[in-house]
């Protein structure tokens, strides 16, 4: 039956091209347990099982089909096979996940539908803490062409990482801070890509060494593009709209970094620093954006015998900023900078009862600004921020079964130059379960209860916004957004047929989005000019920050099949996500349903791969 199953996929391809009804993606997620539950010995002699790849953003370093939570991890090979210009784009292709795609240069991650300042942006398990999560036109300050991994968590992710991770997480793993001692005292790679239509080039290398007990690792990067290729004209019928290549399209980007480690059998002392930069543009908008951000870093982990089994200090320090300049006469029309310390502390204690955790203490102080040359605010009020949190996760294996669960308490407070100041208690909590059904195959439930403060572009926003084309004004009575999540998920990491299903529901109390409004209800957005005046002939929508009650559901799906070709698999996938406020009104600007299809070949030092996506 699932020799069949897959034959009939192959058969049916065309029907990609066709509407698919979104309700049908979920008759395609139940397929696959029934599916892939038979043999598949047509396929492969031989039973193939996942590579265990160590996710890090969890308490205890685990793999993937250890977690109650659905977690995908992209290692080094994938990477280099879907590395692109921005992160959102690299990882556009895991189940559950899209970009901003606002610019070539500007990507941002979208976690089943939630964005933003819901989707927290990780490097080495400490916050990249750039502005990209305050407007869709704000790059993501890390790379992946560097990266040993990237690892993405679906679903709320506050517990070890606050409620800026309410929707799930990304974390971007390099060397750059030494963990382990090499197998070789000196080593090294490099790595030349070539691109269309947009003309990209990119070259990165690495190179890392150790003498006795201390490593040093140095990498660095560097991509372009040029203005990208298309067909027809920009704007459909608008003869007089660009053709042939998408003006102000282009990015440039380089990173360079450099860390060293002191490590023996119970003591591990590493530093590292990094310094990001990037220049590029946004289409239809007559003006680029030049980032840069320097960045430390610092760890020190003590393994000890009795009650605390290690402890684990992490500090990292990040100076951002970037420039927005309009075209043509290249003025900076503002400045946007942001100054974190964040510190984390995580206590391992030895078991009681069985049970393994983790206590975790975090301290973060953020600073952030955005201000024209003559000092006018621009778009957000300058703020200050402190956050302090204090967590507590424990695990216990039964055997067949997995029990995890963890609560956290955390103090956050946003200090304005001008604007009243606001003080937010949250609180969060989880259970999940693992149960290993057989050799290959475990399910899992993962329940959070978990609370998010408003950002302070939420709370303090008043302006004109050139990146999306409105005036947005923020509200400082907005009250902290709560929410209630239920994962389910099958996993088959065993057999010729390999993958995993997931379905979900997350219900938001007090749902913070922006809406347009519409003050003649002549059902039209109601329109302003740069100085915040109604005028139906302006070129700005009027965004007003409000909240509700929403909820989002859907589900994910991905399975890789052995074909009777050695060396060549299949890959099906497909994700689909709707989000509604409580009145029944579908939320806007929500990922659409996808369905995909991809082949890979590898034989020797030759890989081939294609794929095609539908998107609804």
């Amino acid at each position: 039956m699932t020799c069949l199953f897959f034959q009939a996929l192959q058969l049916r391809l065309p029907s990609l091209f066709t509407p698919v009804a979104p309700d049908r993606y979920l008759t395609l997620l139940l397929a696959f347990p029934l599916c892939s539950a038979l043999p598949l010995n047509a396929f492969a002699q031989e039973a193939t099982r996942l590579d265990a790849v160590t996710v890090t953003a969890t308490s205890t370093p685990r793999t993937q089909e250890q977690l109650s939570q659905p977690v995908t991890v992209l290692n080094r090979t994938a990477l280099e096979n879907l590395n692109a210009n921005n992160l959102g784009d690299t990882l556009s292709s895991v189940p559950g996940v899209s970009s901003s795609g606002f610019a070539p240069g500007a990507g941002r991650p979208i976690i089943r539908g939630l964005a933003g300042a819901r989707v927290k942006i990780l490097e080495n398990g400490m916050g990249v803490n750039d502005v990209s999560s305050l407007s869709p036109d704000h790059r993501v300050a890390t790379e992946t062409l560097n990266a040993t991994q990237v690892e993405v968590l679906r679903g709320p992710a506050t517990l070890l990482y606050g409620s800026g991770a309410i929707g799930g997480l990304v974390n971007v793993v390099n060397r750059r801070l030494p963990l382990t001692l090499p197998a070789a005292n000196l080593s090294g790679n490099a790595q030349v890509r070539l691109g269309t239509p947009d003309n990209q080039r990119s070259a990165n290398a690495e190179l890392e060494g150790s003498a006795g007990g201390i490593v040093w690792h140095l990498d660095g990067l560097t991509s372009q593009a040029s203005d990208y290729r298309f067909p027809g004209f920009s704007i459909a019928q608008d003869l007089s709209s660009a053709t042939g290549r998408m003006p102000n399209s282009y990015f440039k980007t380089q990173e360079a970094g450099l860390g060293a480690s002191w490590i023996n059998d119970n003591f591990l002392l590493g530093a590292s620093a990094s310094r990001n930069s990037s220049n590029y543009g946004v289409p239809n908008e007559a003006a680029y954006l030049s980032m840069n951000q320097n960045r430390a870093d610092l760890l020190a982990r003590l393994r000890l015998a009795g009650a605390v089994e290690s402890i684990s200090v992490k500090l990292a320090s990040s100076r951002y900023r970037h420039n927005e300049v309009e075209l043509p006469d290249n003025q900076i029309a503002s400045t946007f900078r942001s100054r974190n310390n964040e510190l984390r502390v995580e206590l391992k204690h030895a078991s009681i009862a069985g049970f393994a955790g983790t206590v975790v203490l975090q301290n973060e102080r953020r600073k952030y600004s955005a201000l024209t040359p003559d000092g006018e605010i621009e778009l957000v009020e300058p703020t200050n921020t402190r956050v302090s949190a204090i967590a507590l996760v424990e695990e216990r294996d039964f055997g067949p079964l997995v029990l995890d669960f963890g609560l956290r308490q955390e103090r956050e407070r946003h200090t304005p130059v001008s604007s009243d100041p606001r003080s937010f208690s949250l609180s969060s909590g989880s259970v999940g379960l693992l149960w290993r059904l057989a050799a290959g195959y475990n399910a899992a439930i993962n329940l959070v209860s978990s609370q998010r403060a408003p950002s302070p572009s939420e709370l303090y926003t008043n302006g004109p916004h050139e990146g999306t084309a409105t005036f947005e004004v923020g509200n400082g009575l907005l009250s902290k957004e709560s929410s209630r999540a239920i994962d389910l998920t099958l996993r088959k990491t065993q057999g010729a047929v390999r993958g995993s299903v997931s379905l979900f529901t997350h219900r938001f109390a007090n749902y913070i989005y922006g809406q347009f409004s519409d003050a003649d209800a002549d059902g039209i957005a109601d329109r302003m000019n740069d100085e915040g005046v109604f005028d139906p002939a302006g070129e700005l929508i009027y965004l007003q920050y409000g909240q509700q009650a929403a909820r989002f559901k859907g589900g994910e799906f991905e399975v890789i099949a052995d074909t009777p070709l050695a060396g060549l698999t299949a890959r099906f996938f497909g994700d689909t996500v709707r989000a509604s406020l409580a009145n029944g009104t579908p939320l806007p600007r929500i990922t659409p349903s996808r369905l995909g299809l991809g082949f890979n070949y590898m034989k020797g030092p030759l890989a081939i791969g294609t794929s095609l996506t539908r998107v609804a």
